[in-house]
């Protein structure tokens, strides 16, 4: 429940444990639809899982078959309710998790290894519109 409510899914508030045995688990980082890694850590609003997919192949999927279904939870989402997960961002640029697939979430909710750094999560480019940081560099040494 901690990790779920870190990473803003669900009904986190709830403190009923009725018939909920949690053990140690793994955690993908490589998104479903394409099983590549994950870039840009995404979710609906609605959806209750804590595994992400990329978000800029969900919008190119969404874009090619006019669908917006959730490739975990088969929800519907809209991309205005896309959104971008910070902790599941920074797990992805830890060091620790480099090269690797997966991570282990203990029974308390910790990723095992890991530890969360106290930063402000930035929106990708692909969603602001935004140009890349090395573009925005360049602009500002022609000036």
């Amino acid at each position: 429940r901690k990790l779920l409510k870190k990473m803003g899914v669900g009904d986190c508030e709830s403190d009923s444990d009725d018939d909920v045995m949690v053990t140690d688990m793994n955690l993908s980082l490589k998104c479903p639809i394409t099983t590549a890694r994950i870039t840009h850590p995404a979710r609906g609003n609605a959806c209750t899982h804590f595994t992400c997919f990329d978000l800029g192949t969900f919008l190119s999927m969404a874009r090619k078959y006019k669908r917006t279904d959730c490739p975990l939870c088969q929800k519907t989402v809209p991309p205005d309710e896309l959104k971008v997960c910070g902790l599941f961002g920074q797990l992805l640029a830890d060091e620790s998790t480099a090269g690797k697939e997966s991570v282990k979430i203990d029974r308390e909710g910790e990723i095992m290894g890991f530890k969360e750094k106290k930063v402000v999560p930035v929106a990708p480019p692909l969603l602001l519109g935004a140009p890349e940081p090395e573009a925005a560099v360049a602009s500002d040494k022609e000036k």
